[in-house]
């Protein structure tokens, strides 16, 4: 027999309890994000090297920044994917087979950005602008990172072109070190 989704629940590194279904927020820390997100390898581990979700979110962070010039839309964007620290790194194509994972995984990020002080109106606001960088920061990694010449033509699916700059991944220590600065700098404003 299943158990209830309510009691269902990750302990993070920091030994916290966390539990998806009824996320508290006084449970959430950014130090837990960062670590695991830096532990998480994008594209399923399917990659040449390891290239972690933290590494991904600043590079999005930093497109944002660069092109907008706007603190706070990099901050939103440095924590697009921090559901991704208690539900796991599932790959696009996936997530648009699972409904419920979305619906889960949108109840998740509200909750997480409402203890960051990031209000609704700001989510509304940047939303599609980090959508469009986080796309960029995809393909790019798509065509320098995975293992194999990808099978998929990326810019059909997400018409947008890659970031030029040569991606250096980061060891899961320094990413995690990275994510939580670039966290300090642009939550300052």
């Amino acid at each position: 027999m299943a158990q209830p989704k309510e009691e269902a629940f990750i302990q993070t590194h920091l030994g916290k309890k966390i539990a998806p279904y009824a996320l508290d927020p006084e449970q959430i820390y950014i130090e837990d994000i960062a670590h695991s997100l830096s532990n998480l390898c994008r594209f399923n581990g399917h990659t040449k090297v390891f290239y972690s979700v933290a590494q991904h979110s600043v590079h999005v962070a930093q497109l944002c920044f660069e092109k907008i010039n706007n603190h706070r839309m990099a901050y939103m964007a440095l924590l697009h994917d921090m559901p991704e620290y208690t539900l796991g790194d599932n790959p696009r194509p996936l997530k648009k087979q699972m409904p419920e994972y979305v619906v889960l995984e949108e109840e998740v990020a509200k909750v997480m950005y409402k203890h960051f002080g990031i209000t609704t109106e700001e989510q509304a606001m940047f939303q599609d602008v980090i959508k469009y960088f986080d796309n960029v920061a995809l393909i790019t990694e798509a065509t320098q990172l995975l293992a194999c010449p990808p099978i998929l033509d990326w810019t059909a699916h997400y018409p947008v072109e890659p970031d030029p700059n040569p991606i250096t991944p980061l060891h899961p220590e320094d990413a995690k070190s990275l994510f939580l600065m670039k966290f300090s700098q642009y939550k300052a404003y």
